[in-house]
């Protein structure tokens, strides 16, 4: 089985796969950006306020009940670290609507919910809703605070910024604490929207009877003028092997070795 592909605007494509081994249709939508230390925070903290409501389904409880409508229907968002490159992933899972004595509305509702979670959030003051961004900005910060709790993710975060320091790659998906509080609602927004209207997006549909949502997509999707050119990988040579040891109050050392396949 092979993935069929089709441009549906301007860095927009859209990745389909017929399949009937599932009793449900997955969709999702991915947004790419370089890793960076200017844009890795307010990437981070992005997802977090969007998965909370849009403007027609504003608090998460509304959000769910609308889920529950969907016969039970899962949406979301999550980032990613895929290389030297930050991704912005938003899914949405649903029962097969050929399976529904409703099918054909039950589809057109839950793209459309999906579609307003991602393209018309829940707003107030030309930015997000201020709670929103205010909770989740601490969220975030905390959880960037908590990492040092999770030894092992700890241990590997701390490997891969001695081994790429200079680098992207060594960059913690979530950012850093001073970057995290750094940011404004205003600045967050605005950087949303530069997001929606450069950045190449990658959309997968995998399921049986698809032609409907290849349709829907299409015509959800939205012109653009132009789209940014994402960064290669870094190449470095290395002239030798390195040893770094940090010493912490615990019972178990953790060992991590990194290595250059070039």
């Amino acid at each position: 089985m092979e993935f069929k592909h089709e441009q549906l605007s301007k860095g927009i494509n859209l990745y389909t796969l017929e399949t009937d081994k599932f009793k449900t249709v997955t969709t999702k939508l991915f947004i790419q950006q370089n890793l960076s230390r200017d844009t890795v925070s307010a990437t981070a903290l992005l997802t977090n306020i969007l998965r909370r409501g849009s403007k027609a389904y504003p608090t998460t409880l509304e959000l769910a009940r609308q889920m529950e409508n969907l016969y039970g229907a899962a949406i979301g968002s999550d980032v990613m670290k895929i290389g030297e490159r930050q991704i912005v992933e938003f899914y949405f899972d649903m029962v097969d609507p050929k399976l529904l004595p409703d099918g054909d509305q039950v589809l057109a509702d839950g793209l459309q919910t999906f579609w307003s979670l991602i393209t018309d959030p829940f707003l107030s003051n030309e930015g997000f809703d201020t709670n929103y961004f205010s909770q989740e900005q601490l969220n975030l910060k905390r959880l960037v605070d908590g990492l040092i709790n999770e030894k092992r993710s700890y241990a590997i975060q701390r490997a891969l910024e001695h081994m790429c320091g200079d680098e992207p790659f060594g960059i913690y998906k979530y950012g850093d604490q001073d970057s995290i509080m750094a940011l404004d609602n205003q600045g967050l927004y605005h950087y949303y929207q530069q997001l929606l209207a450069k950045n190449p997006i990658d959309i997968f549909v995998v399921g049986s009877h698809i032609s409907q949502w290849i349709n829907k997509l299409r015509d959800l999707a939205w012109e653009r003028s132009g789209v940014v050119t994402l960064l290669g990988c870094t190449k470095k040579p290395i002239v030798k092997a390195r040893e770094v040891k940090e010493t912490r109050d615990v019972q178990q050392a953790i060992l991590v070795m990194g290595y250059r396949t070039n």
